[in-house]
């Protein structure tokens, strides 16, 4: 097995664009497709990696604080084009039923940096559940089984199978139906060979906002 990572391992670039990409098609088929089960299916595939490559930004960036005031930037910024996406999907015209996953992101992310303050467990503990509490009471986007996520992937960092255990667990567990599907992520994250390839820091920030943007405008326009 990892004789097949070694000749076909993808890159940090590389998992972020098959995230992008699964992303895209979801997103069009929410807005455009709302009853076809299939691009949502597809689109299940991209949170985990973001997740996973949330994590493998905390523990590899110089300035954790300025990545956590990146996600609120533009979890701020991209908010505005979610609730236009979302109302034209399902008619949801209350703004605060749903936050975009930047917020739930940055959750994650806030989670990681407290529990590294201290390697008391009730702390670890109280954090995990006050993160858990902001998604529910904030109804970020896939909620408090996002933050979960990310820090599951953070314990086992070096565990593929403890990985994909949690990923099973939290998605069967949590939200069934087409969800299930976010097992296949695992394939690519287990593909990952450690390496950051060519830079794109700034552009999943402007994409996410632009590209929602872009589709609501044709779905209102053409």
């Amino acid at each position: 097995m990892e004789q097949i990572r070694e000749k076909i391992g993808i890159n940090g670039f590389t998992l972020k664009w098959i995230a992008i990409i699964t992303m895209v098609i979801d997103h069009t088929g929410m807005i455009f497709f709302p009853y076809n089960n299939i691009p949502r299916i597809i689109g299940r595939i991209a949170f985990p990696i973001f997740c996973f490559l949330l994590v493998e930004g905390f523990l590899h960036t110089h300035d954790r604080k300025k990545y956590a005031l990146r996600l609120l930037l533009f979890a701020v910024i991209s908010e505005g084009p979610f609730d236009l996406a979302i109302y034209l999907a399902i008619g949801q015209t209350n703004v605060f039923a749903q936050q975009n996953v930047f917020f739930t992101l940055l959750l994650g992310l806030l989670l990681l940096i407290l529990i590294e303050h201290s390697p008391k467990v009730w702390w670890r503990m109280l954090m995990t559940v006050l993160a858990c509490m902001a998604a529910y009471f904030f109804m970020t986007d896939y909620n408090m089984m996002g933050v979960l996520l990310i820090l599951a992937f953070y314990v086992f960092r070096t565990s593929i199978i403890g990985q994909a255990a949690s990923l099973a667990f939290l998605d069967w567990g949590m939200f069934g139906g087409t969800q299930n599907f976010a097992i296949i992520s695992i394939l690519p994250i287990w593909l990952y060979n450690g390496q950051r390839g060519p830079k794109m820091k700034y552009f999943f920030y402007v994409f996410y906002p632009a590209h929602l943007l872009l589709l609501c405008f044709i779905r209102i326009f053409i």
